[in-house]
């Protein structure tokens, strides 16, 4: 959750585009608070989150089958230098295309 000033309003906007797209679908979007798990081991927080689950319990504290994870990246110091592979991760966090329920 930490982050500029900047880097939250870009995800502010994302998270509130998607929403918009995404009303009236059964689909959900969070953003930068919610929990992902993947695994049982590996737990990670995106920038913003779709997941169109249609069953789950409002107390649960993780999605566990997201179609969309975007994590807002800074740039890079130099052109020639290669970012890290966040879609190591999982399979799971790639986007995935979203279909209403």
């Amino acid at each position: 959750m930490e982050g500029t000033r900047g880097h939250h309003r870009v995800i502010a906007i994302v998270a509130r585009h998607l929403g918009n797209q995404l009303d009236d679908t059964g689909c959900q979007v969070f953003s930068e608070a919610m929990k992902v798990q993947v695994g049982n081991d590996t737990v990670f927080y995106p920038d913003v989150l779709v997941t169109c689950e249609r069953l789950f319990k409002a107390s649960e504290p993780a999605v566990t089958a997201p179609v969309l994870a975007i994590e807002g990246l800074p740039p890079a110091p130099r052109p020639t230098q290669p970012r890290q592979d966040v879609r190591a991760v999982s399979p799971a966090c790639l986007p995935a295309r979203i279909r209403p329920h």
